[in-house]
Parts: C-alpha cells; sequence; structure tokens
C-alpha cells in the first residue's frame, strides 16, 4: 500500500478507486483533521447491493453519514483522505470513534469480507495502527454492527494477523548455503553438516536464519555444560 496526503493511491493485489464525497457536500464531509488511531469496520446493511452502488450513495447523501473506504470483492473505493474524520460511529461530533477512527463499510455481497481482511492488514502496514485498535462499530455506539461480522469477530481479527505474519517476515535474512553466512557461523555449521545433523534439501541447499542458527549454538553450549 501507498499512501500520499491521506489518499491510497497503490493497493497489492486490490483494485483502489478514488471516489472522494465532493468537498461541497458540507454536512457529509466536514473537513475536521483527524490523525487515525483506531480502524471501525461495519457491514452497509443492504444485501446485494455493490460497492460501488454504496460509494455512490454516499457521495450525495444530504446528511451526517460519512466513512473512508467501501469495500467490495477485489476492490475498494475510497471516499475520504484518511487525514480528515467521518460521521460513521455515532459517537458524537467529538466521539473518538468519529474523530479518530478510519471507517471501513464492508459491501454484504460474495468475497468482500476476505477484500476487507486483506485491505486492513495492508492499512495497518501504512498507517502502524496496531490490530488492537480494529474495532466494530458495536464498539462506539452499541449499534448491531458490523452485523454479518460481529458473529465470528475473533476469526476475523485472526485473519487479519494471518495476513500480516508474511509481510512481518519480508526482509529476514535466509542462508541457502554456508558460503552466504557469517564466517563465526559457517565452523558451526559445517561441523554439524559433517556430523550428519544437518542434512539440507534434496539439492543440497540450506535454510537458515540467523536466529535459528543462534538458537542450535545455545543449545549445543547447553548441552556441553
Amino acid at each position: 500500500m501507498q499512501i500520499k496526503d491521506g489518499i491510497v493511491t497503490q493497493l497489492d493485489g486490490i483494485s483502489i478507486i478514488q471516489h472522494l464525497i465532493p468537498v461541497s457536500n458540507k454536512l457529509a464531509r466536514p473537513q475536521y483533521p483527524m490523525k487515525p488511531e483506531y480502524i471501525t469496520i461495519h457491514n452497509t446493511g443492504n444485501p446485494g447491493a455493490s460497492a460501488l452502488a454504496n460509494s455512490i450513495y454516499v457521495d450525495t447523501v444530504n446528511s451526517y453519514t460519512s466513512w473512508h473506504f467501501t469495500v467490495g470483492h477485489g476492490e475498494v473505493y475510497q471516499e475520504l483522505p484518511i487525514t480528515e474524520s467521518a460521521w460513521h460511529a455515532g459517537d458524537g461530533a467529538e466521539g473518538t470513534g468519529n474523530r479518530k477512527s478510519i471507517g471501513i463499510e464492508i459491501a454484504e455481497v460474495d468475497r468482500a469480507e476476505e477484500t476487507a481482511i486483506k485491505f486492513i492488514a495492508q492499512l495497518i502496514k501504512a498507517t502502524g495502527i496496531s490490530i488492537d485498535k480494529v474495532v466494530p462499530h458495536r464498539h462506539w455506539s452499541g449499534k448491531n454492527c458490523p452485523r454479518l461480522v460481529l458473529p465470528h469477530w475473533d476469526k476475523f481479527i485472526a485473519d487479519i494477523i494471518k495476513e500480516l505474519e508474511p509481510k512481518a517476515a519480508e526482509g529476514i535474512k535466509r542462508y541457502k548455503n554456508i558460503s552466504e553466512m557469517p564466517e563465526f557461523y559457517q565452523e558451526f555449521i559445517k561441523k554439524w553438516v559433517a556430523a550428519g545433523y544437518i542434512k539440507g534439501n534434496k539439492d543440497g541447499t540450506l535454510d537458515f536464519t540467523e536466529d535459528m542458527i543462534r538458537c542450535l549454538i545455545i543449545a549445543e553450549r547447553m548441552q556441553e555444560k
């Protein structure tokens, strides 16, 4: 994900479409500045209506109703920059939900929730908002929303965490050959290979991280003692 001035300009594996609420719509878009601390999850409440249909609705609604993103299957529509607050949490004009959280509406169509999980994981990584600050609409106002997600909320959060885990592993150096390793580690690996403790892959390569090697060295030294 790439974000510039509160606008998501790129997503990984998901289409992002800018469909911003016009600044002329003063009720839906008050343009209050915001530094987001939470991500609030909603369902649109209209089964079968596409993400685009919901996006068009919020662009033209003449009321204190707005949110930041509408998620469909494989697509996300951005309604507001994440640097502006929106009216979505039901906790009042100065409520933390409205003034400090990013509102995400998940369309009630097939596989929209699957896309939302991937999108939220990317948003967490890009903004630094922690997983414990991903909350349902109910958290702010008691409303039974997101109505389709609440019955399996714990699994929803667990699935987001699963999406985050591979990302957290990016950039970790993996050594395929002894010659790639720091010299200090090479003597240990050579010794273990010669003793038959390490056999490697079928093609003769290894697959070690530095932490794995360190753990093996510590285990050997503890055994010696």
